[in-house]
């Protein structure tokens, strides 16, 4: 069975959620870099990424997933990437 590898994004902003599907890769390699560079500039931009953060600990960042949120917020302020293989049916 064929897979695919997807990168998904959401971000919730005031309790406001917004997914995007940033890409869809039948190359996992490719969809690994895409995934990296799109966290990559997340940790760039993203004011919640804070070393000094007291969440900064649990924050998660593996080569699947990346997850950062203001501190005492997290259900209202956060942004998640993940990369998911999927099969296709």
């Amino acid at each position: 069975m064929a897979k695919v590898y997807v990168i998904v994004k959401v971000d919730v902003c005031d309790g406001d959620e917004e997914v995007t599907i940033i890409g869809t890769y039948t190359d996992k390699d490719k969809a690994q870099r895409k995934f990296k560079s799109e966290v990559k500039k997340e940790k760039d931009e993203n004011e919640n990424w804070d070393e000094d953060s007291a969440a900064f600990d649990d924050f998660i960042d593996t080569d699947t997933e990346f997850c950062c949120w203001e501190d005492g917020y997290f259900c209202q302020n956060h942004t998640y990437i993940m990369l998911e293989e999927q099969k296709v049916k």
